[in-house]
């Protein structure tokens, strides 16, 4: 995800990204090696200090940045963890320059079905998942371009991947030794999300 956003973030000539919920700033590397200056934003201060200067640890939803200053807004994973993410969008467009690029992903609810009986929130709609998102981005720009996914991307090669890989998606953890005794490995794993790209 993070090598084609910067390609094409990069492609734009964009000189400006805010990389909003960016984390540890795996897109802001990828950025900066394309010239392109990125500033991570995150909540996280354990996050932030993995993160590469410049960064700012704030809420996505009250960017501390001027109208109009940036080329870029990317929220990457991150949308679905704001109760009201059409007001954090709304930030974002307030910070992005006339014909500025946004972008955001989610995973669809039914993401990795070959894990259903384990995963405590497969087809519960979150507030940015994939079958939300386009309508969502639309509300606030206007316009979007999205490139969803929908097949075999991940494959759990053993019972130890798939011991972790539960334990990421949240799996109870009395539930996880019962998932390694069922389920076979290698287990090619169906992701289901999508892209949303759209300019203000």
């Amino acid at each position: 995800m993070h090598p084609g956003v910067a390609e094409r973030l990069g492609a734009a000539e964009c000189r400006l990204v805010l990389d909003v919920g960016g984390g540890t700033g795996t897109l802001a590397r990828l950025l900066s090696e394309l010239d392109v200056t990125a500033v991570v934003v995150d909540q996280s201060a354990a996050q932030l200090a993995k993160a590469p200067a410049p960064k700012v640890r704030a809420d996505g939803g009250a960017l501390p940045f001027r109208d109009r200053c940036a080329d870029g807004v990317a929220m990457l994973w991150t949308l679905y963890h704001f109760a009201d993410p059409v007001a954090a969008m709304r930030e974002a467009r307030r910070v992005l320059r006339h014909e500025g690029w946004f972008v955001a992903c989610a995973p669809s609810r039914w993401n990795d079905p070959e894990l259903s009986a384990y995963l405590p929130g497969f087809g519960v709609e979150t507030p940015f998942d994939a079958e939300l998102a386009p309508e969502l981005v639309n509300r606030v720009f206007g316009n979007v371009e999205v490139d969803a996914w929908d097949g075999h991307l991940l494959t759990l090669q053993n019972q130890d991947d798939l011991a972790r890989f539960l334990r990421s998606q949240m799996c109870p953890p009395e539930r996880i030794p019962q998932a390694v005794a069922d389920l076979t490995v290698p287990l090619p794993l169906t992701k289901r999300g999508c892209l949303v790209w759209a300019r203000a």
